[in-house]
This record gives C-alpha cells, sequence and structure tokens, in this order.
C-alpha cells in the first residue's frame, strides 16, 4: 500500500498476521500530529481514528494551512465492505459560488462523517489531544515555524489572529517557542463533550455563523458528501482517486501519461493538466493504513495561508477562502481487488512557501510522477518523493525541478527550473504473490517537514 505523507520514518519490519506480511502506519505533513497518528494506533484504533486525530490536531499544530474553519477531501478504503469512497467537506462558499469568499467550514462535519462510517475508538478519545495541544502543549514545529515566517504578516492584519501568531510584533515565533491557543481549546473541548454537531448549532455554531458573516442555517444545514472515485485501471490493480465536482485531474494525467508510448509518459501527463486553474493555496495532508486492510488518504485546505486572514472572535478559529478543490492533488488510493488490500495511497498538495511560481498543477502533477516510479519503476517510496518532478507551466511549457536532467524530460515547448514542485505523503506496499505477504513503509517529502512512521 502506498501511502502518501511527510517526514522522518520509523522501523519498516512488518508484523506477520496470518498469510500476510503486514503492518500499521501514518505519515502527515506536520509531526506533532503525526506522533499523534501513530499513537491511536499504538493504543489499538484503526485506520480512520489515527487519520481523524490527526486531522483534528492539525488544525492546531499547523493552523496556517488547516484549520476547523476549513475543509478538505479523503479518499477511504475499507476491506470490510471491500469498498473505496471519495468523503468531500472542501471549502466552499455559502453562496455556491467558489470565488474566494468566505467558506463555510467543512472539517468538523468531514472528520465526524469519517469516523462514523468506519471508526473504532470514541469521538471524545480522538479530539482529547487535540484539545490537549492547544490548552497545554503548544510548542511550535518546523513545519509550522517555516509558514509563520514565510505567512505571519498575513496573520498580522487581523487583531485576534495577530494576538496569537504574532503575539510579540511583527517577528513570528520560531521553532520549540510556543503559541497561547485557548479559545481554540474551549472550541474543541465543546465538540469532545457535546459532538461534531455542536460545531453547526446551539451557542457556539451561532458565534461561528456571526463571525462569518453567513445565515446560520447555510452552517447548520452543511454535510460533507459521500461519492464514488475516479479510477484509473493499472494491469491488475485500480487507482482510485477522490472524485470533486470540478473532477479528478490527477486522474485524467495518470489516465494520460499511462496510456502514452515509452518515452512520452511525462508529455502526456503535461498535456492533461494544461488546464488546471493557475493558482492555488497551499495545503496539507495525512495518510493511514493499518493491518487489517483499511486506508486513509487526505488533504487538507483553508483555500489560502491562514484563509481569508481573519478569525473568528472568541473561538481561535481562523476562517478560510472558498477555493474548493484548488491546490488538491489526489489524494488517491491503489487497490488489487483480488487481494483487498489496498496497495499504493498518497495526497499531494501545494508548497507555497517560497515557491510562488509552482502553479496549482503543481499538486496533482506531483503525485502522477511518485505514483508512476513507485508503478513502472519500481523505486521504494522513499526514492520515488526525493525523485526530481516536472509540471505544467501556467504560463505554457514545463516546469522541472532544479536536479533533473532536462534531457530526459521528454516534453515539448519550453522548460523552465524550479526550486520545488508540491509535496507528497506515501507509503508503498509490496505483495509477494506467491506467499500474499505484504510488507509497507512510509516515507516522507524532503521539501517538507513532515513525519512518518511504520509500526511493528
Amino acid at each position: 500500500m502506498a501511502a502518501a505523507a511527510l517526514a522522518g520514518c520509523a522501523s519498516n519490519q512488518p508484523v506477520r498476521v496470518g498469510a500476510h506480511q503486514v503492518n500499521a502506519g501514518i505519515a502527515a505533513d506536520e509531526p506533532r500530529a503525526a506522533a499523534i497518528g501513530r499513537d491511536i494506533l499504538s493504543q489499538g484504533g484503526n485506520a480512520v481514528d489515527a487519520a481523524t486525530a490527526m486531522a483534528l490536531a492539525m488544525s492546531v499544530t499547523l493552523p496556517t494551512r488547516v484549520g476547523l474553519g476549513g475543509g478538505g477531501v479523503c479518499v477511504v478504503h475499507d476491506a470490510t465492505s471491500s469498498q473505496t469512497r471519495t468523503l468531500d467537506f472542501l471549502p466552499h462558499s455559502a453562496t455556491g459560488s467558489d470565488d474566494a469568499g468566505v467558506a463555510v467550514p467543512g472539517l468538523v462535519r468531514g472528520m465526524a462523517a469519517l469516523h462514523a462510517a468506519h471508526g473504532k475508538m470514541r469521538w471524545e478519545q480522538l479530539i482529547a489531544p487535540a484539545e490537549a495541544k492547544a490548552r497545554f502543549d503548544t510548542q511550535i514545529s518546523r513545519a509550522l515555524a517555516r509558514d509563520l515566517q514565510v505567512f505571519g504578516g498575513i496573520a498580522g492584519e487581523d487583531q485576534a489572529a495577530k494576538a496569537v501568531f504574532l503575539p510579540t510584533g511583527a517577528t513570528p515565533p520560531a521553532e520549540g517557542q510556543s503559541l497561547q491557543q485557548n479559545d481554540l481549546a474551549t472550541v474543541l473541548s465543546q465538540l469532545r463533550q457535546r459532538g461534531a454537531g455542536a460545531f453547526y448549532s446551539g451557542q457556539l455554531g451561532e458565534k461561528i455563523a456571526a463571525g462569518l458573516g453567513i445565515d446560520p442555517g447555510k452552517l447548520s444545514g452543511y454535510q460533507a458528501q459521500w461519492r464514488q472515485t475516479d479510477d484509473v485501471q493499472h494491469g491488475n490493480d485500480v487507482m482510485r482517486f477522490a472524485s470533486v465536482p470540478h473532477g479528478a485531474p490527477a486522474a485524467g494525467a495518470l489516465r494520460d501519461a499511462t496510456s502514452a508510448l515509452d518515452g512520452r509518459r511525462n508529455a502526456g501527463l503535461i498535456k492533461a493538466l494544461e488546464k488546471v486553474e493557475p493558482e492555488g493555496p497551499p495545503t496539507a495532508g495525512l495518510v493511514s493504513f493499518d493491518q487489517f486492510g483499511q486506508a486513509v488518504a487526505c488533504t487538507f485546505s483553508l483555500g489560502g495561508p491562514f484563509g481569508t486572514g481573519k478569525m473568528i472572535p472568541g473561538t481561535g478559529i481562523m476562517q478560510a477562502k472558498a477555493t474548493g478543490a484548488r491546490g488538491v492533488g489526489g489524494p488517491a488510493i491503489m487497490v488489487n481487488p483480488s487481494l483487498n488490500h489496498p496497495l499504493f495511497a498518497g495526497n499531494a498538495g501545494l508548497i507555497g512557501v517560497g515557491v510562488g511560481e509552482e502553479g496549482a498543477g503543481a499538486a496533482p502533477a506531483a503525485l502522477v510522477n511518485v505514483a508512476l516510479r513507485v508503478l513502472e519503476q519500481g523505486m521504494s517510496a522513499q526514492e520515488a518523493v526525493a525523485a526530481p518532478r516536472l509540471a505544467p507551466d501556467p504560463a505554457g511549457g514545463t516546469l522541472i525541478e532544479e536536479t533533473a536532467e532536462r534531457s530526459a524530460a521528454g516534453v515539448e515547448g519550453e522548460i523552465y527550473s524550479v526550486q520545488a514542485l508540491g509535496r507528497v505523503n506515501l507509503v508503498s506496499c509490496k505483495v509477494d504473490r506467491s506467499t500474499g505477504g505484504r510488507s509497507c513503509a512510509a516515507a516522507t517529502d524532503p521539501r517538507g517537514f513532515g513525519l512518518a512512521y511504520t509500526i511493528d
């Protein structure tokens, strides 16, 4: 199973369960949230429990990209039902037009729907770690510190946000320093005690709707949407991409790339992504998998760094911009129907830190770049995420990372070098077809500062 994620890696030795060699693991774009996911799996939770806990934690530990005011999209494989589905809780506008206005918050509904469908542990067990981080353990990771260096000025334009993220003035706090997020801790406490519905109705819901300037009915009526996936056949396996209202550009890119002649894979990929929106917000993601054949890959968005830059008064929640699926690459999970186990699961997003030239097409391109290297070149997870990438240039031509060989790009037109293109979270599994043994390894993208764990 390949699943995309971020930083470091623990042991990759599998355990044997019945006839299968399997293990469990997680990866996320923020290391402190990743550690929470590891703990949930170690406590007996499944992949959905780990993903839910990590997403809620990232609203505290990486609020530049993930927040209760934002949303996202997940692909989920459940081995019990042999189903792989899309869960859409993207940040859409209350007016129905994603024009970068204020978004209706979707993250809480999304995680509640995910947990209700496939979770094992109690909801309060999964939200408690995020609450504890907000109230007691507010140390800044390198991932957040880097974002604060680049995006901190956005928070400085709103007094409530400035008090949290720039408490000593224009200079943002550094790695290892702390943030005070007591208001957010209070909101998370209410969700722990009263359930996710408390966010969308009652006194808290009224406060949030008023702070967003939207009709309370739009907030209370918000529901995450379960959908089928956009599938691409690859030999005996099926890569299943998230299906969202504006299409699944990564699915089309993989389909065109794999149908192209040898030596023309990259040209097919670039052609398929030429019409992707030229710009997108920085995003974050995670992946989780367990020994029972369950897997989750998610990408989250606030529609922009710190969303609109405004905080909902008295909540510690940043408003999100309604940008829908822009900047979302995938996520995707590959399944072998006969084995009923995920073989690849990954998500990709935009870095958005000092690489503004990457363009929104860099996210789906990054996921497809990595998938092709795992599936067709036999690279390990770590090799695949570290290898140089290419993507369409929003102005025409092709963008290629500085470390790549231009002569081997196999594309037409102008080629321009850039520092980095997208960021992928990945876990991949290799299967011994004769014995059914499956060994999985989590990898981290060296372009980021996340963390990955494999649990024996």
